[in-house]
């Protein structure tokens, strides 16, 4: 621990390195996958509209050749085996397909599946493009608003636009390394995919304040001392909820859960990484300042 507190008391400066290669990564990673796709992200129906199928079946089914014929058929398709926890045993089939014709794509799949889908072995869902984008546009709208009202609360509760901004920044550095790794394992993102980023927003303003608050608010032990609780709290915390999301993506077979736990887990362990290798220096440097001001006039 001493050692720790060594290296925030005499090298902080030197952690915003990862953070700065993050940054970056980060950067490349949403440009990249931009130029090739025309968005920072892989949208599933829900946001972009189509048809999102599951079809009940524990008979073979090669998804390789599915796809293929649905490709053929439709522009975007995308097919996944949904099996049980523990065996490992098929119990369906997810069907993702960019158009809403339903007619069309229930005939393709029962041609290929070879029997008839009906109300016991098929649940079905068609979303609009327009509703879709609809739905989009709007959780970005709201993913904005929350900056602004985070930026406001930090602001008047610290009394600094150090706190503030730092917060806000480490948010926008969270949610842009995030998602630049969930497009790195190619998942896709849904609504659920959305309600997770803010989520995380949640947690990441969490840690943040618990930094500003026990370094800048409370006066008990030194500037560093107070850190390292904070460093200590912050991580016991993030950790436990890491180890519940990876639980938690392990054990479910819901593919919406998985994706919201996966984005939870990789989002948490970057939030690590932005929390105490950059916001955690600003706040030292930040003290440090106040503090010697405080020396000069008095």
């Amino acid at each position: 621990m001493q050692r720790i507190k060594h290296l925030y008391e005499k090298h902080h400066k030197k952690f915003f390195i990862a953070p700065a290669i993050l940054i970056v990564f980060a950067l490349i990673t949403l440009i990249s996958f931009y130029n090739t796709h025309g968005d920072i992200m892989d949208k599933d129906v829900s946001l972009k509209g189509g048809i999102s199928a599951t079809v009940i079946t524990d008979k073979p089914v090669d998804i390789v050749q599915l796809q293929e014929k649905l490709e053929q058929q439709f522009e975007d398709a995308d097919v996944r085996l949904l099996t049980e926890f523990g065996t490992e045993q098929q119990t369906g089939i997810l069907i993702e397909i960019a158009q809403t014709d339903e007619q069309a794509f229930r005939q393709v799949v029962e041609r290929e599946l070879g029997f008839t889908l009906n109300d016991d072995n098929l649940s079905i869902e068609v979303v609009g493009s327009a509703l879709g984008a609809s739905f989009y546009q709007q959780m970005i709208r709201a993913l904005l608003i929350s900056f602004v009202l985070i930026a406001i609360v930090v602001f008047i509760a610290f009394r600094s636009f150090v706190p503030a901004i730092a917060t806000v920044a480490s948010i926008i550095i969270d949610i842009m390394v995030t998602l630049a790794i969930i497009d790195l394992l190619g998942v896709k993102i849904s609504t659920a995919g959305l309600a997770a980023f803010l989520l995380l927003i949640g947690y990441s303003v969490d840690s943040d304040m618990l930094l500003a608050s026990r370094a800048m608010k409370q006066k008990q032990g030194d500037l560093m001392d107070r850190v390292l609780s904070a460093i200590v709290t912050g991580l016991t915390m993030t950790v436990t909820a890491i180890v519940a999301v990876f639980a938690g993506y392990l054990t479910t077979t819901s593919v919406v859960l998985q994706e919201i736990f996966i984005i939870l887990a990789v989002g948490l362990c970057v939030d690590v990484i932005v929390t105490y290798m950059l916001n955690a220096p600003i706040t030292i440097i930040k003290m440090k300042q106040k503090e010697g001001a405080k020396q000069y006039h008095g």
